[in-house]
């Protein structure tokens, strides 16, 4: 791409000897601007087939085709529990989440976008937290805020009110409303859930999708989960490897696990489990 060309030409030309009438000049040519492209605006509203529950239409129409999506309405959850959990040097973060509203986890590549995050608040605590976990955050030369170490992290950036953010490194994905096959599975979460999870099924896979919803009180974290098989037996199998994998992360954490807390039903192809999980269980290991 050439930098640019600038040419001035003044021509004199004398065409008689005899004295002319001088004549007007033309106006000087006006410098060329190309007018930068305006900032992307989600639509007013999305058509009523592409709404993602709770999920604002300007989060909705940039998810694009991820392989599964994750959306949490912090709005309708009790967090101070949670919040209380949350370690003195990392208090900065208890403000921002307190004031939050809706947070959607796609990928991959991951992408997270969030409504109601203040920038400037954001930055601040980001900064202050960020020598605490060995990272370097500031202004990138694109415009964009990142967070990071050693070439990996964050790139964030703010626009029409919702935050993304994404992996360093990788682009953003382009802004398109959701595909059908995960507006379909929207079908298995109940209106009022606070909270979902999609996955789509891949065919190389026995899993054909996984819905999940959850909701939280004083008390406890509920979460239900739905796993449609392509064979037999197949999403049996996948709600066991997630409480065992519960059950594996929780011991870690020093999280004694109760099997009452699992309520499992199985048919021929989808399986479900019921979870309750006490927050004072989860509180008692951090102990």
């Amino acid at each position: 791409m050439s930098r640019g060309l600038v040419l001035a030409v003044l021509v004199v030309v004398a065409c008689s000897s005899k004295r002319e009438p001088a004549r007007d000049q033309p106006p000087a040519p006006k410098p060329l601007t190309v007018p930068k492209p305006p900032a992307w605006q989600p639509p007013a509203s999305l058509p009523a087939g592409q709404h993602l529950g709770f999920v604002p239409d300007g989060i909705a129409a940039r998810v694009g085709h991820p392989q599964g999506i994750i959306a949490i309405d912090l709005r309708a959850f009790k967090l101070d529990p949670l919040l209380a959990l949350i370690p003195d040097p990392f208090a900065c973060t208890r403000d921002l989440l307190k004031y939050m509203g809706v947070v959607v986890v796609a990928g991959p590549p991951i992408v997270v976008y969030a409504t109601q995050l203040s920038e400037i608040g954001t930055k601040q605590c980001l900064d202050e937290i960020a020598p605490l976990i060995g990272a370097r955050s500031g202004p990138a030369r694109d415009g964009s805020y990142t967070i990071g170490a050693d070439g990996e992290g964050a790139s964030l950036r703010w626009d029409s009110g919702v935050l993304t953010a994404h992996e360093l490194g990788t682009p953003a994905p382009a802004p398109e409303p959701a595909d059908a096959e995960l507006l379909e599975l929207m079908n298995h979460v109940p209106p009022q859930a606070p909270g979902f999870v999609l996955v789509k099924g891949d065919a190389a896979h026995t899993v054909k999708s996984l819905v999940a919803w959850f909701r939280i009180d004083s008390h406890a974290l509920y979460l239900s989960s739905r796993v449609e098989g392509t064979t037999a037996g197949a999403a049996r199998g996948k709600i066991r490897d997630f409480i065992e994998g519960f059950k594996e992360g929780a011991a870690k954490k020093h999280i004694a696990v109760d099997e009452s807390w699992f309520k499992e039903t199985d048919t021929d192809r989808v399986s479900t489990v019921e979870s309750r999980i006490p927050l004072s269980a989860i509180g008692a290991g951090r102990k």
